[in-house]
């Protein structure tokens, strides 16, 4: 922000952040089609989230990451569920 607190940087925001949105979200409009996932609500995306994170949580074992990527596209799950939760937050701010 500056002094007044009234514009945000967008030079706080990592650009492998926003490489690891857009990959996820490419992915979805591949597999979907592109702006699909405004047609459904928060609940399905924070489940969706939730399953990523759980699965990123149990992807440890014996101290190593064994299930870093998810399976289905190659994707980081963590990267899958920030992109669950940010939709969600969308879609909520839309249902409100």
């Amino acid at each position: 922000m500056d002094a007044e607190g009234t514009k945000q940087s967008y030079l706080l925001v990592p650009p492998e952040f926003i490489t690891d949105l857009a990959r996820v979200l490419n992915y979805g409009a591949r597999k979907y089609e592109p702006f699909g996932w405004q047609e459904r609500t928060s609940a399905e995306y924070l489940d969706a989230a939730m399953r990523h994170l759980l699965a990123a949580m149990d992807a440890r074992n014996n101290g190593r990451m064994v299930a870093y990527n998810c399976e289905d596209d190659g994707l980081p799950h963590l990267a899958q569920a920030a992109v669950d939760c940010l939709i969600a937050l969308w879609l909520q701010r839309r249902e409100l």
